[in-house]
This record gives C-alpha cells, sequence and structure tokens, in this order.
C-alpha cells in the first residue's frame, strides 16, 4: 500500500500558477517529498519496478464550480485534478 499526493491536484496548480512554490511542513510540498507524481507517472513508478497495481482508491475533494465546470466542458479531460492524493495497492 502507498499514499502519493497527486501533484496536478488543482488547488497545487493554481498556486504554481501564481508563483506560490513554497514548501511546508505538511501536505503536498513537505520538505520530506523527494518527487511529485501523477497517476500516470504513478503507475509507471510501480511497472518499472516489476510490480503491477491491483487497485486505485482516490481522495476526491470538492472542487470550486469552475474547475468542475472546466472538467464538464473538456468532458473530464481535467478528472484528475479533482484529487488530492491517491491510495495504492501493488503487487508482485
Amino acid at each position: 500500500m502507498a499514499s502519493i499526493p497527486n501533484v496536478s491536484f488543482h488547488c497545487k496548480i493554481r498556486k504554481m500558477m501564481r508563483g506560490q512554490l513554497r514548501y511546508a511542513q505538511e501536505g503536498l510540498l513537505d520538505r520530506n517529498h523527494l518527487r511529485f507524481f501523477t497517476l500516470e507517472t504513478i503507475e509507471e513508478l510501480f511497472a518499472s519496478n516489476g510490480l503491477r497495481i491491483e487497485c486505485v482508491f482516490k481522495k476526491k475533494v470538492d472542487a470550486d464550480w469552475n474547475v468542475q465546470i472546466l472538467n464538464t466542458l473538456t468532458l473530464g479531460y481535467l478528472k484528475n485534478v479533482l484529487h488530492l492524493h491517491y491510495i495504492v495497492r501493488v503487487r508482485r
């Protein structure tokens, strides 16, 4: 089992677009996080180490209305920006 923060979460993207990339004691920009992942790169990480993802649990957070509308207008293309982090179960 692994719990991995989603670097493409909409709140973090908006802050980064404003130039607000500040490390903190906890959360996505925790000083202990050495790498950042999206769902695609999480899958690549485990596959490259001979592991298979069995299940992905997505922690969805209510997004602002504008993010929800944008996701709807793009036919779900931005669905991954709605997830704060992923919990994955993997096997060899």
